[in-house]
């Protein structure tokens, strides 16, 4: 499969538009400060970053994390026992690497569910902005709030969308995913312990795909396209774009399957008021496919 996917890579590289996506970097439009102060509560790594930089994970331009104040979708209120609670769990058993979070986990599962279907509507309704076949917008589809379900087959929770690109009329599937189940949510935890360099307290935080959606298209110049459609019309989508992750410009050491695509961390709002942050993947369909 590697092999395969690299020989596709190769035509990516070599088709329209393809040294343009090669030379799309990794962007973050708000980063964590890491924290360098001495002044610590607890010998743990996770913990004593959280304490220096209480104040500098609320700056404006850093939102790559579910507990920021601008999205919420963990929280940690300031007469909150949890931090204490962590504080005793960590000097009790020194040698955990990652401690007891269900608190944040049950948090994060259920604003994901309440948002997930709004998450997905929304990310179809930008790609129907650019049908081929009508002169304006056409909602394709309704999610309903139980529609998606983790047992909901690959096949029936897809939609495709002939799109109008540069060179003319493509097709584009999205594909709409369940949340993401709470097992996976805690193995991410262990990803993100100290000394990962996200490695802040708590680790929930740093799941940045509790929602998620594929879109499905073909070649360097529709992904690119496909990204400005999210990048460039943040207001009319409702989906505000805070990192872009492009696997294409990759080192080769980097991908170890050879499969590669770009993927967008967005800060959604619901109808609710609600936030969270979910994830939109870019894919090239003979990619997908391999």
């Amino acid at each position: 499969l590697a092999k395969l996917c690299n020989e596709r890579f190769e035509q990516i590289c070599s088709g329209g538009r393809g040294p343009e996506l090669l030379a799309l970097r990794t962007s973050e439009t708000g980063k964590v400060e890491r924290a360098t102060s001495d002044a610590t509560v607890n010998p743990r790594g996770g913990l004593a970053a959280r304490t220096a930089q209480a104040a500098s994970m609320d700056a404006e331009n850093d939102v790559l994390r579910q507990d920021h104040k601008q999205v919420g979708a963990v929280r940690l209120d300031a007469d909150d026992a949890s931090l204490r609670e962590a504080e005793i769990q960590a000097s009790l058993c020194p040698e955990r690497a990652v401690l007891d979070e269900e608190v944040f986990l049950s948090q994060l599962i259920l604003r994901a569910r309440l948002l997930n279907s709004e998450f997905q509507q929304r990310v179809v309704d930008a790609i129907s902005r650019h049908s081929a076949e009508t002169a304006g917008y056409l909602p394709v589809k309704r999610w309903g709030q139980n529609t998606l379900t983790e047992t909901t087959s690959e096949q029936h929770n897809s939609v495709s969308v002939e799109c109008s690109f540069e060179e003319g009329a493509a097709p584009v599937t999205i594909m709409a995913a369940a949340p993401k189940r709470q097992e996976r949510m805690r193995e991410k935890l262990a990803e993100y312990a100290p000394p990962h360099p996200q490695g802040v307290w708590p680790l929930t935080a740093n799941i940045l795909d509790p929602i998620r959606a594929s879109i499905v298209c073909t070649g360097a110049s529709q992904i690119l396209q496909v990204l400005g459609w999210f990048t460039k019309q943040e207001a009319e989508t409702g989906l505000r774009v805070v990192r872009i992750k492009n696997k294409f410009s990759s080192p080769p050491q980097d991908i170890f399957d050879g499969y590669r695509d770009l993927s967008l961390s967005v800060i959604m709002t619901g109808s609710s008021g609600l936030r969270i942050i979910g994830e939109i993947q870019i894919h090239d369909t003979k990619l997908h496919d391999i």
